[in-house]
């Protein structure tokens, strides 16, 4: 990915399309300890989800109920979507065939190779599978790819585009990352405590700039009560993920992006409640320690090396490399 941002001569350049491929790699090496990049697969796998999230985490994720289902039944896009949907899904389910065929001890290191290799012992010791069948293996991974892949680009995107508008934020993360990292190497995992300007600048942009505005829909079984209100069973629920970032009350000035709130007079993170871009409890995305990990090292080199700028047409950036 910096590769393409430093080839781009200092052009204006669509970001997403680069940011999506670098999270496909990431995924699928922790998802098959292998990557699928020159898989003419590979690129099918990343337009079938991207308009499987265009979708679904746009405008249509906030129509409920029976509009919903209306929805589904007579719209283009939402065809589309489940056409998109099956697409990948041939492609996730050739992968893991593949797995399955040619299991050998270097593949036992991705999510994949462990779960057949632990499946095969069921087999072995008590000739069931149990709950370890390759139906969920396959829904597991298709869940594992779209999240860690399509949702974390549209959040990169997303920050990256809401931080080329605050240039003396970047140079303060930029200093901060050449006196703990410096430029030789690019920082890892282990430097986010050493880094605390850059967590707290990241937390201000999960809070303003997450392209995702409600929670995913679950529902309850029985009957129950919310803050007073009587929810009946069987309902839609999800949470408006803007009314908590915004608040005032949580936040004050929301409409000010300012990283220090998760700082104290120190310099030193504060725990304090939010942001929620992954949702919170026991629905709350099962990629999120991942996705944490992707944005922090992305940002963090992205910004080690280059300044960014808006560019002159919408969603565009220029990546002027620093000297």
């Amino acid at each position: 990915m910096l590769d393409e941002f430093r080839h781009s001569h200092e052009q204006p350049m669509q970001l997403h399309t680069c940011v999506s491929r670098t999270m496909g790699r990431i995924i699928s090496h922790v998802l098959f300890n292998r990557t699928f990049s020159k898989d003419k697969g590979f690129d099918d796998l990343l337009v079938a989800l991207k308009e499987v999230t265009s979708v679904l985490g746009g405008k249509t994720s906030i129509i409920v109920g029976f509009l919903f289902r209306l929805k589904v039944m007579f719209s283009e896009e939402m065809r589309a979507v489940q056409k998109s949907r099956d697409t990948a899904r041939r492609i996730v389910n050739r992968w893991i065939k593949e797995e399955v065929n040619n299991s050998t001890p270097s593949t036992s290191e991705g999510y994949v190779g462990v779960y057949l290799q632990h499946r095969k012992s069921l087999m072995k010791e008590r000739d069931d599978e149990g709950s370890f069948t390759i139906k969920r293996l396959e829904a597991n991974t298709m869940n594992l790819l779209l999240e860690g892949t399509e949702t974390v680009s549209q959040t990169v995107s997303s920050m990256l585009i809401e931080l080329s508008k605050h240039q003396e934020v970047q140079m303060a993360l930029q200093e901060e990352l050449d006196a703990v990292v410096g430029r030789d190497r690019l920082l890892t995992w282990s430097d986010k405590e050493s880094l605390p300007n850059l967590y707290s600048t990241i937390q201000e942009l999960y809070r303003v700039a997450s392209p995702f505005l409600i929670t995913r829909f679950v529902s309850n079984l029985k009957e129950t009560r919310i803050d007073g209100y009587l929810v009946p069973r069987n309902s839609l629920i999800c949470a408006n993920l803007a009314s908590i970032h915004f608040d005032p009350e949580i936040y004050p000035h929301p409409e000010k992006f300012d990283p220090k709130r998760f700082l104290d007079e120190n310099g030193k993170k504060i725990n304090k409640e939010g942001p929620y871009p992954f949702g919170l409890g026991k629905r709350s995305c099962i990629g999120e320690s991942l996705a944490e990990m992707e944005v922090f090292l992305v940002i963090g080199a992205i910004l080690q090396n280059f300044k960014i700028i808006p560019g002159r047409q919408k969603g565009t950036l220029n990546f002027l490399s620093r000297q």
